[in-house]
């Protein structure tokens, strides 16, 4: 018996005449002895079958992972013969389904977006964005053009809170991530913030991080002015990676709540409101090289649907 899956189970004993006799009148149990061209009697290890049976009987009445009542989720029992029963854990199809679905995931180099909006694409907003003529469509049929290869410049993205600048950047990169593009969608706090804890603690980490960062085929860096800003914030992360970006002419999206030029004045000074305004002049340079400003207006999307 699979311990992974029965561990833990208490050993039962039973009366073989009467057990054979329940499974030989369950249709699980039988479909799958004549698929073996087997007869109940052939088989030794009843328990086995009984097990066989619970696991295929808790299967017929799921409706999917979140309300599996396996003991590992989306893993079912399955039996083998061949001149001895055996068994062995098998994925069910809803878990065959999401692996598959789930494959794309390995094209991101880094991530923070969350579970809900994993598989959100450009195709899934047609509806939505399709029709309307507003400035978010506007945008939207650039996403497609770019998608496409038609563009090769990335945007710099700002509106108000909720007008979904970060729901169409997430749609657009998760769309060249199921194309088997490279991508990295980073938000900008918790990025800085994981690569403080990282040099903190001589991780091997920070060095992968960056370089994913800075390689990423397609890259989404959300919520820019948002954070505290620091000379290593702005300089060591930020100006490296968008120099290494511009030098290689990699595709870049920018969401902000903040035009260009007042995200300047945000990263003129330090959290202690020292200036330097070289530093800042030089970081907003790559900016806008790398991304064409855009207004997205419009309702906050947020509050009204549950949107980003």
């Amino acid at each position: 018996m699979n311990k992974l899956l029965y561990e833990g189970l208490e050993k039962r004993v039973f009366d073989t005449d009467k057990k054979r006799q329940e499974l030989k009148e369950d249709p699980i149990i039988m479909n799958f002895l004549a698929s073996k061209g087997l007869k109940i009697e052939d088989i030794d290890r009843l328990s086995l079958l009984d097990d066989y049976r619970i696991s295929e009987a808790k299967c017929a009445k799921c409706k999917g992972l979140d309300t599996c009542t396996q003991k590992m989720p989306g893993l079912k029992m399955d039996l083998v013969y061949d001149g001895i029963l055996y068994d062995r854990l098998k994925e069910c199809p809803y878990k065959v389904k999401a692996s598959s679905q789930d494959a794309f995931l390995s094209n991101f180099l880094y991530s923070d977006i969350p579970t809900r909006l994993k598989h959100l694409t450009l195709e899934d907003l047609s509806k939505q964005y399709g029709t309307k003529p507003d400035s978010a469509t506007t945008l939207y049929y650039y996403l497609i053009m770019a998608s496409a290869g038609e563009r090769k410049r990335g945007f710099y993205i700002y509106g108000d809170l909720g007008v979904g600048k970060t729901y169409l950047s997430i749609a657009f990169i998760n769309t060249m991530a199921k194309r088997g593009k490279k991508c990295a969608f980073m938000k900008v706090n918790d990025f800085i913030n994981k690569m403080r804890r990282y040099i903190a603690n001589h991780s091997d980490a920070y060095d992968t991080t960056m370089d994913d960062i800075k390689n990423a085929e397609y890259l989404i860096i959300d919520d820019l002015g948002t954070e505290s800003v620091s000379a290593y914030s702005r300089d060591d992360l930020l100006f490296n990676i968008l120099d290494h970006r511009m030098e290689n002419d990699l595709f870049t999206i920018f969401t902000s709540n903040i035009p260009i030029d007042e995200l300047k004045k945000v990263f003129t000074y330090d959290k202690n409101n020292n200036p330097d305004t070289l530093k800042a002049n030089r970081l907003i340079e790559r900016i806008r090289y790398l991304g064409e400003e855009y207004n997205l207006s419009g309702e906050n999307k947020r509050l009204k649907q549950g949107a980003l």
